[in-house]
């Protein structure tokens, strides 16, 4: 004689949900083998696989920074390649893609002012045909770096020319005409030195005319001196500083002019 005995439907639904995980244990690993590391490029990397799509984001919660050199230039696109370890000349190329929300822009300049606190101008924005072939870039993303292929938050290019020294030609009031040469931080890809040209320079209120003096053999002196346009003759060598990439332009406002005495 048999006895009918009452399970529990719940009872029912575990042991199922046991019997067939015993049978396919991948049921529990597609949800819960997820391993989160960090690449030496800043990015975190998510391996394994999940059930909840919202795990992918990880992988694109950092930002990561890679720098080389612009081998080609396309519409949306650039060639960049990356040394990977110097002491093989190891590298690898990277295609980056960039967009109309991309961030293109030069790295800050710094105004040596003496008078008062050093000024870093950082918003100084680049076109994109500014993008040139052998320049040495910074790109910002938060895509897999481990790839072929990454899309640029930010591109930062080098920072522009932005000082000249020469002689003054002549005054006019506040204008001063000066046949200078830019200082350049990098060798022009053709090699050639820059030529000289003809800059209008314009002095305001906010123009700075300092030099740090030379101190004494007996270690006095050394003094910063200020000076004013009054004290600025034709044939004084002066070193301007701008904010202004003078390769593009001849007319600019000087932040800071340095009297070479």
């Amino acid at each position: 004689m048999y006895r009918l005995f009452w399970i529990p439907v719940g009872v029912i639904i575990v042991l199922t949900v046991i019997l067939l995980v015993s049978r396919n244990p991948s049921i529990v690993t597609q949800k819960s083998v997820v391993e989160v590391s960090a690449t030496p490029g800043g990015v975190t990397q998510v391996t394994g696989t999940t059930a909840t799509p919202k795990i992918d984001t990880i992988a694109e919660a950092s930002e990561a920074t890679i720098s080389g050199t612009i081998q080609e230039v396309g519409t949306d696109t650039i060639k960049l390649q990356t040394l990977i370890d110097p002491s093989t000349n190891k590298s690898k190329t990277y295609s980056v893609k960039y967009f109309s929300d991309t961030n293109i822009s030069h790295k800050p300049i710094v105004i040596p002012y003496l008078l008062k606190p050093t000024k870093e101008e950082t918003n100084i924005m680049a076109p994109r045909n500014d993008l040139k072939k052998g320049m040495y870039i910074d790109v910002i993303t938060k895509s897999d770096i481990t790839g072929p292929e990454i899309k640029a938050i930010s591109l930062i290019l080098p920072r522009i020319p932005y000082v000249i020294e020469g002689l003054v030609q002549s005054k006019n009031g506040n204008s001063l005409t000066v046949d200078a040469v830019p200082v350049l931080e990098v060798i022009p890809q053709n090699g050639k030195p820059p030529e000289h040209a003809t800059y209008i320079i314009t002095v305001t209120q906010n123009t700075e005319i300092s030099r740090q003096l030379e101190p004494l053999p007996d270690g006095t002196g050394g003094q910063i001196k200020q000076f004013t346009v009054a004290d600025l003759s034709p044939k004084d060598r002066i070193v301007i500083y701008s904010t202004a990439d003078v390769t593009k332009t001849l007319n600019l406002t000087a932040s800071r002019i340095e009297p070479v005495l």
